[in-house]
């Protein structure tokens, strides 16, 4: 039987940090590295996510996953504090 595994997540406000600080951007890296493990731990077909502040940063996180989930799509809307909705599949 094929199985087909959907993710969803939410990155709880995935910013980028402020690049003067390094605490956030030690946090940050930490929660990259975290967020992508997990991730390729439960090897999802299709990961749906929320709370991604930014492009960058999600394509941050994507970049985190070694072109397993090249197929990636980030909302060109955000709400009013800059937080977006996305998507990624990944390649079999």
């Amino acid at each position: 039987m094929t199985t087909f595994k959907v993710m969803t997540w939410n990155l709880e406000n995935l910013f980028q940090p402020n690049l003067n600080d390094a605490e956030q951007s030690r946090k940050y890296q930490e929660k990259l590295q975290s967020l992508s493990q997990l991730i390729k731990n439960l090897a999802a077909d299709v990961i749906g996510v929320q709370e991604v502040g930014s492009p960058e940063s999600f394509e941050d996180l994507i970049n985190q996953l070694n072109g397993q989930y090249p197929y990636s799509q980030l909302s060109t809307q955000s709400d009013r504090r800059g937080i977006r909705v996305g998507f990624s599949l990944i390649t079999h």
